[in-house]
């Protein structure tokens, strides 16, 4: 659906949209048996559009609602990673031209190269940290989780290629992020999103990490699976609703 994003402009009005996004979301709702699905479409920050189909939970008929159904949204919880740092750079707590190692504490990259590994390189990809160093460990409860510094130092960042020459898409680079976040700020990541993004978009169904409530069940097709706890949150962890 991010595809018809760009094409909002062929229209002559919202009123002409509606019933070409209405079409579109129910045909791929049945075509690919989704259980439920929200869709919120926003033009010069307004909202133009919103629809939601099926059930988030189909066991008791929960329907789905963009206000309220809260979905895990993947790797899209880097931009909030990433504007997180933004903010402490806007505050001068950060240079995003300084070795990212300045600000990492116990934790260190593993360099053997000559130009050292920018923060900037750690938000742009380029950081040349071999994504194969780490597992990206999943916990089945919260008790079995590691905390952000404990989880890095059991995966400890190797560079591979000269920082800055190849882009490459990283999730430990934004998990480094995640970590600076914490040792520039004194917050637990998780405390810092949510007193600096989530209370200041009002955004009151939304967190990092499991629990919360109104989260749309897992589905592996149409059979209930249990969701995961992640231990890199910053790279996937963040769960929201539109």
């Amino acid at each position: 659906l991010r595809t018809l994003f760009p094409y909002t402009t062929l229209f002559r009005s919202n009123e002409d949209f509606k019933p070409f996004m209405d079409s579109v979301i129910k045909e791929n709702f049945e075509k690919y048996k989704i259980p439920s699905l929200c869709v919120v479409v926003v033009k010069d920050g307004k909202v133009i559009y919103e629809n939601s189909l099926g059930y988030q939970d189909t066991q008791s008929k929960t329907k789905a609602d963009v206000n309220t159904t809260v979905y895990r949204i993947g790797s899209t919880s880097k931009l909030l990673t990433e504007t997180a740092i933004m903010q402490l750079y806007e505050q001068g707590k950060i240079d995003l031209n300084e070795d990212a190692n300045k600000y990492l504490k116990d934790i260190k990259i593993q360099n053997k190269f000559e130009k050292k590994v920018t923060v900037e390189n750690l938000l742009t990809h380029t950081s040349g940290i071999d994504e194969a160093t780490t597992s990206y460990d999943a916990a089945r409860n919260e008790k079995d989780m590691m905390g952000l510094s404990e989880f890095l130092k059991k995966h400890p960042p190797v560079v591979v290629t000269e920082p800055g020459e190849i882009c490459l898409y990283s999730n430990i680079g934004i998990d480094l992020l995640g970590n600076i976040i914490e040792n520039v700020s004194g917050m637990k990541y998780e405390d810092y999103i949510q007193k600096n993004v989530f209370n200041v978009l009002d955004m009151k169904n939304s967190n990092v990490g499991l629990p919360i409530n109104n989260m749309a069940k897992n589905y592996d097709s149409y059979f209930k699976t249990d969701y995961y706890y992640y231990n890199d949150n910053p790279a996937g962890g963040i769960n929201a609703t539109r």
